[in-house]
């Protein structure tokens, strides 16, 4: 009987052994993935920042130089001035939103924080990018608007040509930004959060 006690023990013992190595490897894989993710978020981010400050670049040097040195018809200069100045104001708030966003998730960090920590990060960064899609949608709207009716008056097209092409333009532009988002950030996230749900479930045991 003590012989099999002891035999029994043995396997227990290395049953438990085996469960820990699993448990181990599965939080190095859950881990590994998230990173990967967050990784990827931080280097599209990264690149908004720099994407933004070029293009706010582009279009000082359109606003100082190309409009007063190229455009001589006054009401178009004038057009060419308020539009421009739209689009650097915009996209400063724009460059200024996502230098927010790529700190934070820059400065959410898997291996040293807590795991709910981190998942509360996340959900905070999900929030932001949801309102940016948000806010994206309407400066698409503003500028259809604003372009499309006063500087390429369309005002004088026939009104049932201006719903239909309104309509189909923001359409498509809804349907970009939501396939772009998508691809590549919403999918990032949420193989994130499943990462994350699934180390929060081992930690529980």
């Amino acid at each position: 009987i003590k012989n099999r006690w002891n035999t029994l023990d043995e396997q227990l013992r290395k049953e438990s052994l085996i469960n820990e190595n699993q448990l181990s490897e599965l939080i190095t894989k859950y881990k590994k993935e998230a990173h990967n993710n967050l990784q990827k978020l931080r280097k599209r981010q990264k690149f908004a920042v720099y994407f933004g400050s070029a293009i706010i670049f582009l279009f000082a040097i359109i606003l100082g130089v190309i409009i007063p040195q190229f455009i001589s018809d006054a009401e178009i200069q004038k057009k060419g001035y308020i539009l421009c100045s739209f689009f650097c104001v915009t996209l400063i708030v724009g460059l200024w939103w996502d230098l927010k966003t790529y700190k934070w998730i820059n400065n959410t960090r898997i291996d040293e924080m807590p795991i709910l920590t981190v998942i509360e990060r996340i959900n905070k960064y999900k929030t932001w990018i949801n309102i940016e899609v948000i806010g994206i949608s309407i400066w698409t709207i503003v500028f259809t608007v604003l372009y499309y009716f006063w500087v390429m008056e369309f005002h004088h097209y026939p009104p049932a040509f201006q719903i239909v092409f309104i309509i189909a333009l923001i359409i498509i532009n809804f349907t970009i930004i939501y396939f772009i988002f998508k691809k590549l950030i919403y999918h990032h996230l949420r193989s994130i959060r499943n990462n994350l749900d699934a180390l929060k479930e081992i930690k529980k045991r």
